[in-house]
C-alpha cells in the first residue's frame, strides 16, 4: 500500500503491477473477498493499457479466489483466461501457476480426471523449452498428485520427478516430499514415509513462503 502511494500520477503500468501483486498476496493470505476485488481491478486496468502478462496474473488470482468463495464455474472460467494469455504472453512460472491452479480447482470440486488432463495437456509445452527448471518439476509432481487422488499410485510414483532443477528450498521439494510420503503410506512404506515428512518438516522450516500442503 505504501508503494502505491508514493508512486506518480502518470505510473499506470507500475501502478497496476503493484495492485496484481497485492491482490495475489491476499490470495495467499486466504483474504479472498478482498483478493478478487483488487484483481479484478487490477485485470481491468492490465486490459485497457494492453498489459496481457499482469492481466494473466491477475485472472490466476481472482480465478483461484472466486473459486475459494464457492463460484466454481466463474473460477474455473477465469483460470482457463489465466492459462491461455499467459501461454501466449507471459512466463513459463506464469502459465505453470495457472495450470496448477486449474487443475487445484478441478480437483477439488471433484473433477479430478478432468484436473489431471489439464496437467498432461500441459506438461509436453514445458518439456519443449531448452533447459528444465524447477517449474517443470512442480508441474510433474501436480501430475503424480493427481494420479494418486485417482488411485493410481504405481503411475505417481514413475511420474514424481526424482531431483528438482534450481530449488534446494520452497515449496516445490515441499510439495515433492508430500506426495513422496503420501504414497509410501498407500504402499505401506512406513520407513519411507517417515524419511518423507522428516524432510518436509525440516523445508517447512525454512520456508517463509505462504503454503498449504496435505500430508
Amino acid at each position: 500500500r505504501r508503494a502505491l502511494d508514493v508512486l506518480p500520477a502518470g505510473a499506470e503500468l507500475e501502478r497496476t503491477r503493484l495492485r496484481d501483486q497485492a491482490a495475489k498476496f491476499l490470495m495467499l493470505r486466504g483474504h479472498y473477498r478482498e483478493a478478487a476485488s483488487e484483481a479484478a481491478a487490477a485485470g481491468k486496468d492490465a486490459r485497457r493499457l494492453g498489459a496481457a502478462d499482469i492481466e494473466a496474473g491477475a485472472a490466476n488470482t481472482e480465478g483461484f479466489a472466486r473459486g475459494a468463495l464457492g463460484d466454481v464455474d466463474e473460477g474455473v472460467r477465469l483460470l482457463e483466461r489465466a492459462r491461455e494469455l499467459a501461454l501466449e504472453n507471459g512466463s513459463p512460472g506464469d502459465h505453470v501457476r495457472a495450470v496448477i491452479n486449474l487443475s487445484e480447482m478441478l480437483d477439488l470440486s471433484g473433477r479430478t480426471e478432468e484436473a489431471l488432463a489439464e496437467v498432461r495437456a500441459a506438461v509436453p509445452i514445458v518439456r519443449r523449452r531448452a533447459e528444465r527448471s524447477g517449474w517443470d518439476a512442480r508441474l510433474e509432481i501436480q501430475e503424480a498428485y493427481e494420479l494418486l487422488r485417482l488411485g493410481r499410485t504405481a503411475e505417481s510414483a514413475a511420474t514424481l520427478p526424482a531431483r528438482i532443477p534450481g530449488d534446494a528450498i520452497g515449496w516445490t521439494p515441499m510439495f515433492a516430499a508430500a506426495v513422496r510420503a503420501a504414497i509410501a503410506l498407500v504402499r505401506g512404506d512406513d520407513a519411507l514415509a517417515h524419511s518423507a515428512l522428516d524432510g518436509l518438516r525440516r523445508h517447512g522450516l525454512g520456508n517463509r513462503d505462504a503454503a498449504w500442503i496435505e500430508a
